[in-house]
């Protein structure tokens, strides 16, 4: 994290906790990062061997974990009528 010893022992565990989440968010962002670099290097290798029928977008091809997005659930007026009456009795 490039904390000095002072600065470690100087710090409050709430700080240090959210020096620790960015230090970590930051890490996984570069990650992430070289990952998409060798995708999308690899892709490129293997697109000029594929033929035009067969190829596929990237994310297809070569998918990663971070690529699925979670289909929303479209919420209906009774279920909006249910969330009211349940808060409104609270």
């Amino acid at each position: 994290m490039g904390l000095s010893y002072n600065e470690f022992w100087n710090s409050t565990p709430r700080s240090f906790q959210n020096r620790q989440r960015g230090y970590l968010k930051k890490k996984q962002e570069d990650d992430r990062l070289k990952w998409e670099l060798a995708r999308y290097t690899s892709y490129n290798s293997m697109i000029v061997h594929i033929s035009k029928k067969h190829q596929a977008p990237l994310h297809k091809l070569l998918p990663f974990p971070w690529d699925e997005t979670k289909e929303l659930r479209k919420i209906t007026k009774q279920d909006t009528n249910k969330l009211i009456e349940k808060w409104l009795k609270t």
